[in-house]
């Protein structure tokens, strides 16, 4: 009798134990899908450069132009796209000029002409940045495109949305980050490639610094 007692409460702490564990890796895998899915609604593929550049000259001060296009957060959402897109500055002579082909490094970000729509990102799942080769007189033309993805947010003021400062913050960070490839021929034939830092500065304003090989 006391064995069958004994052999009882064996198989109750037992079933307690396996249900313990089984408890605790379910909060372990809820825990982990919540974190790898939180920001996980674009995948944005870019190249990264080491930065061991000196002896940067200033180019300038340039204002942020910029435009931007965004999710809807829904009750489901945890995350939502913003995508932003700021006019690139006019760097070369046009009439000189054959062609740039310029390349974001370090960050989710490339070149593109302004005729392209920012809405036509928000719906792909995969974006593989690329260089982007323009003529001397498209440098009007062409803008610096971020593509940016946020937590939801509790804020029903915001609409669930990040505050203006956080996204003002990421995009600062982001801009920071870039490291910036231009690889210019001239009409001559002559070639050389530069780099560009960018260092922001006011809300709607960046400073430009430049490396020549």
């Amino acid at each position: 009798m006391r064995f069958k007692q004994f052999v009882i409460m064996m198989m109750i702490i037992c079933g307690c134990v396996s249900a313990g564990c089984k408890n605790k890796e379910v909060q372990e895998s809820d825990k982990t899908a919540s974190d790898s899915s939180r920001l996980a609604r674009q995948e944005v593929e870019y190249p990264e450069k080491e930065d061991t550049y000196e002896d940067w000259e200033q180019v300038g001060e340039f204002k942020i132009n910029s435009r931007s296009v965004e999710q809807d957060v829904h009750n489901t959402d945890t995350s939502y796209l913003y995508i932003m897109g700021f006019s690139w500055p006019v760097l070369y002579d046009t009439d000189s000029v054959k062609s740039i082909e310029y390349t974001a490094y370090n960050a989710r970000a490339q070149f593109e002409k302004r005729d392209m729509q920012l809405k036509e990102f928000l719906d792909k799942k995969v974006i593989k940045t690329q260089s982007k080769k323009i003529s001397g007189a498209e440098q009007k033309e062409l803008d610096l495109i971020l593509y940016m993805e946020f937590p939801t947010s509790t804020y029903s003021w915001y609409m669930n949305k990040q505050s203006s400062d956080t996204v003002l913050r990421e995009r600062n960070d982001m801009l920071n980050a870039i490291l910036i490839e231009a690889k210019v021929i001239y009409n001559d034939g002559k070639e050389e490639t530069c780099y560009y830092r960018i260092q922001t500065g006011t809300a709607d304003s960046y400073m430009l610094f430049k490396r020549n090989m």
